[in-house]
C-alpha cells in the first residue's frame, strides 16, 4: 500500500449542470411529435434554477475566486460538466449565464469536463452512439466558450473499463468515477489512479459530497447545522493527496433553497479553505501535480447513483428495462432513416432522466427519485415515455416510406 498525507491541501470542486427535455404527463391520442415534449414546464423550471441556482452561484463563485486570487496569490479553479440539453436552454432563454460561465473561463477559474451530450444512457446502447454524442458536446463546447475540454465523465459517473478506453481513444486525458468501497477499499479513495487503458480517474469523495448535496438541510443529522469551516476542516483532515468533491449545481439554490443558508455556505467555503492552506485546483492541475499510484481495474459497471452505485438507477426494473429495449428497438429505424429531426428527438427521449423517473423500489433511494420527478408515480412515466416513442416510431415509418417513394 502506498502511504499518503495525513492532511491535504488540494480539493477538487467539480458540479454537474444538467436540466432535462420533459416529456408531457399525459400525451393524447393522435398527438404528433410537436406534441410531446412539455415546453412550458421546461421553462418553468429552468427560470426558477436559474435564478435560485445558477446565476447566484455563478456570481458568487466570481466574486469569491477574484478576492481570493487577490489577497492569496493563487488562482483557484472549479470545474463544471454540463450536458447539451441544459445549454440548448439556456441559449434560448438565459443568455446570461452563458456570460457568466464565459467569464468564469476566460479568468482560468473554470475547467469544462466533455459529457455525452443528451446526458443519456448512450454508454449502454453502443460505442458509437456514446462517441457521436461526446463528440457533440466537445464540438459544443468549442462554438460556444472557445474552450478544448481535457476531461470527460460519463452520464451520472456510470463507468466500466471498456468505456474508460473509449473516452481515452476520444482523446481525453481523464475521467471521474465514484470512490466505491468495492474498488478502493476501506481507504478514502484521495488520489490519482489510472484505468487498464492508461486514463487517468479521479475518484468521487462521496461521503464528504454526501454531506453537502443530502445532508445540508437535514436537521436530524448529528452535524448540522453544516458551517464553512467545519467543512473545510473535515476536507483538509481527510488523509491523501486531494479531496475530489462532486456534485450537482442545483444543490445550490434549488434541492437546498437559499433560506437554508447554502449559498452563504458556498461563499464562505473558498475563505475557509484558504485560510487552512487547501487550494481549489482543476482536475488539468491535479494531473499535473500528482501520478497515479495504482491501476484501478473495473469489470463491473459502476455509476454515482443511489445506494448500489450500479445501473439500478435506470435498468432495474421490469418498466425501465422494457422501456430501454423498446427505445433501442426505435433507434434502429431512427438511425436508418437519418433524418436530423427524427434522431435528436430519439436522443431526447434517451436521456437518462426519463428511465430515473420509472424507478420503483421501498427505501431511502426510491425517496430521491420521487423527489426528482413530476409524474404522478412511475407508472405513469412509463406509460407517457412509451407513447412518445411509439409516435415517434410512427413518424419514423411515415418519412421512410416518403423517402421510398421519392427515390
Amino acid at each position: 500500500m502506498f502511504e499518503g498525507s495525513l492532511v491535504t491541501r488540494y480539493v477538487i470542486f467539480s458540479l454537474e449542470m444538467h436540466q432535462p427535455y420533459r416529456i408531457k404527463k399525459s400525451i393524447e391520442h393522435g398527438s404528433s411529435l410537436r406534441d410531446v415534449l412539455d415546453r412550458e414546464l421546461d421553462k418553468l423550471v429552468l427560470g426558477r434554477v436559474a435564478s435560485k441556482s445558477y446565476e447566484p452561484v455563478l456570481r458568487i463563485i466570481s466574486e469569491e475566486f477574484d478576492d481570493i486570487e487577490s489577497r492569496y496569490g493563487y488562482k483557484p479553479s472549479i470545474n463544471i460538466s454540463v450536458s447539451g440539453t441544459l445549454l440548448e436552454q439556456l441559449i434560448e432563454g438565459h443568455g446570461e449565464i452563458i456570460d457568466l460561465m464565459r467569464r468564469l473561463v476566460s479568468r482560468g477559474y473554470l475547467e469544462l469536463v466533455a459529457e455525452p451530450y443528451y446526458h443519456s444512457l448512450a454508454s449502454e446502447i453502443s460505442r458509437r452512439e456514446f462517441e457521436d454524442q461526446m463528440k457533440q458536446s466537445m464540438d459544443t463546447l468549442r462554438k460556444i466558450f472557445n474552450y478544448s475540454p481535457r476531461g470527460a465523465v460519463n452520464t451520472e459517473m456510470i463507468y466500466r473499463n471498456e468505456i474508460g478506453c473509449w473516452i481515452r481513444d476520444l482523446g481525453f486525458r481523464y475521467s471521474v468515477v465514484e470512490g466505491v468501497e468495492r474498488l478502493f477499499g476501506t481507504r478514502d479513495p484521495n488520489y490519482l489512479y489510472v484505468d487498464t487503458c492508461g486514463l487517468l480517474l479521479f475518484a468521487r469523495h462521496y461521503r464528504l459530497s454526501d454531506d453537502v448535496a443530502f445532508r445540508f438541510s437535514l436537521s436530524t443529522w448529528d452535524q448540522y447545522p453544516l458551517t464553512a469551516d467545519k467543512y473545510a476542516s473535515w476536507i483538509r483532515d481527510s488523509p491523501g493527496d486531494f479531496v475530489l468533491i462532486y456534485m450537482d449545481f442545483e444543490t445550490f439554490g434549488e434541492h437546498h433553497w437559499p433560506e437554508s443558508g447554502i449559498l452563504e455556505f458556498l461563499r464562505h467555503l473558498p475563505r475557509e479553505l484558504s485560510k487552512r492552506d487547501v487550494k481549489m485546483i482543476s482536475f488539468s492541475e491535479a494531473s499535473e501535480i500528482f501520478r497515479p499510484v495504482r491501476v484501478i481495474d473495473v469489470r463491473e459497471t459502476i455509476s454515482w447513483a443511489d445506494e448500489r452505485k450500479d445501473l439500478s438507477a435506470w435498468l432495474s426494473n421490469e418498466l425501465q428495462r422494457r422501456a430501454f429495449e423498446l427505445y433501442k428497438w426505435v433507434g434502429e429505424a431512427v438511425l436508418e432513416v437519418g433524418d436530423e429531426d427524427l434522431v435528436k428527438m430519439w436522443r431526447i427521449l434517451g436521456e437518462a432522466d426519463h428511465y430515473h423517473y420509472m424507478y420503483y423500489e421501498p427505501g431511502s433511494p426510491w425517496a430521491v427519485h420521487e423527489y426528482f420527478s413530476y409524474h404522478d408515480n412511475p407508472y405513469a412515466a412509463f406509460d407517457a415515455y412509451v407513447k412518445s416513442l411509439m409516435i415517434l416510431y410512427a413518424e419514423t415509418v411515415s418519412r421512410r416510406s416518403s423517402l421510398q417513394k421519392s427515390s
